[in-house]
């Protein structure tokens, strides 16, 4: 079960949009830009990963409860992650496409999504914050841990642990597609 919090959603129509977040988050949406959040020394900094906006990633939010989740990430492609001239991560993606499919549940009286996936593809559920902002139609999913992210990445062994070591959480953002 994968869980999406969606925490102090403004909605993105208009100020009196009163439907419900499970309603206004049907539709497909597409990645812009992922940050992951990253120790370095005393502090904990959100620091872009580029080179993945351009990459196929989406999610689409079924009426009745289902989603689809892919990222195809373009060969060779790695996540590199540096502050201050310091890198701390740099890793080869896996080749191929991450899908993921299920039910999902939104809990707005405590901003999540809780995401079911399908037996055999991740073995168990996870959630992850999120924000619904502005006439733009902007979802940010936040992961308030490493495993969250990197699944949503496709890392797993050497690569994860690598991942993991630096990367506490992470977000993100997706603009819609469709209704």
């Amino acid at each position: 079960m994968l869980v999406v919090a969606l925490p102090g959603c403004d909605h993105f129509g208009s100020a009196d949009d009163d439907r419900p977040d499970a309603e206004i988050i049907i539709g497909t949406w597409d990645a812009s830009s992922v940050n992951a959040l990253v120790d370095v020394g005393p502090l904990t900094v959100p620091i872009p990963l580029t080179g993945l906006e351009a990459d196929e990633q989406s999610f689409d939010f079924g009426g009745d409860g289902r989603f689809d989740f892919v990222f195809d990430p373009d060969d060779d492609r790695r996540i590199t992650i540096s502050y201050q001239g310091t890198t701390y991560v740099d890793i080869p993606l896996p080749d191929g496409a991450v899908t993921l499919s299920g039910t999902y549940q939104v809990m707005e009286s405590s901003e999540q999504i809780v995401f079911s996936t399908i037996e055999g593809q991740t073995g168990d559920d996870f959630a992850m914050g999120y924000d619904i902002r502005g006439n733009r139609a902007i979802l940010e999913l936040r992961a308030e841990d490493p495993r969250t992210l990197g699944l949503l990445l496709g890392l797993a062994g050497e690569e994860y642990e690598v991942f993991a070591e630096y990367v506490t959480g992470g977000s993100i953002t997706y603009d819609r597609r469709t209704l």
